[in-house]
């Protein structure tokens, strides 16, 4: 490096120490933007003389410049790639956590025995509109099943007037209300009805019963209930208005 002497040097003597201390070095093994070599410089030795060389060097100042360019390019390109990916994820994460929110949300109100109507989300995302609306589904099957179910636990499966169990709660609501309704409170049962059966057979024992129960529910309104207690015996129970006489 230093220790080489320029006899006979078509550059400087600054620029002729640079381009010798680049001789056989690998242009190519730097960090973008980092300082680079001037020169591109190689060593041709004369005959076998080794201590006489012929040294040809070439700027290489327009190539580098040349890759700056093209770096600064792909970083701008990069840059670009990166904003659309990380713009492009936030829309995508928006219509996916949101439909997700909703059926967390719908999923909470069927766990808590609330069924709504429909819930409709963006059709852009089909796998979640479809978990979407099969969630509407098994929360319309699950209110009917539900509803089915509370009905036949509280209504008589044969008439369709209220059941024992369910007329006494009733009663005992609107006896318990802080001004409680004055009630008229009346038993019923059909006289003979196992001679019914045992002549006309069961079937028209049925339809007794149901005759009986259509003209009961014509009675039912405020404060008015009809039930079937069992077998042949039925309760209804009517506001009362009139003056209570005690026997």
């Amino acid at each position: 490096d230093t220790a080489h002497t320029v006899l006979v040097s078509t550059l400087s003597d600054a620029e002729a120490h640079a381009a010798l201390r680049t001789t056989d070095r690998e242009l190519h093994l730097r960090l973008p933007f980092s300082s680079r070599l001037p020169f591109a410089t190689r060593q041709y030795p004369l005959a076998d003389n080794q201590h006489i060389a012929v040294y040809l060097s070439a700027s290489v100042d327009s190539v580098f410049a040349q890759f700056d360019v093209l770096q600064i390019e792909i970083m701008l390109i990069t840059l670009v790639a990166i904003a659309l990916s990380l713009a492009g994820g936030v829309l995508f994460a928006r219509k996916l956590t949101h439909p997700l929110k909703m059926l967390a949300a719908l999923a909470a109100d069927i766990a808590a025995g609330h069924y709504r109507k429909d819930v409709k989300v963006s059709r852009n995302v089909q796998e979640i509109g479809n978990l979407m609306r099969a969630f509407n589904t098994m929360q319309a099957d699950l209110g009917e099943r539900e509803a089915r179910i509370i009905y036949q636990a509280h209504h008589d499966p044969l008439t369709g007037l209220l059941n024992r169990q369910h007329v006494i709660t009733l009663l005992d609501d609107m006896l318990h209300q802080p001004a409680p309704p004055r009630l008229l409170i009346a038993c019923l049962n059909i006289l003979d009805f196992r001679t019914v059966n045992d002549t006309f057979g069961h079937h028209v024992g049925d339809a007794c019963l149901r005759q009986v129960s259509e003209r009961l529910q014509a009675l039912q309104g405020e404060n008015r209930l009809a039930a079937r207690l069992g077998g042949d015996e039925f309760l209804v129970v009517a506001p009362h208005h009139g003056a209570i006489e005690a026997e």
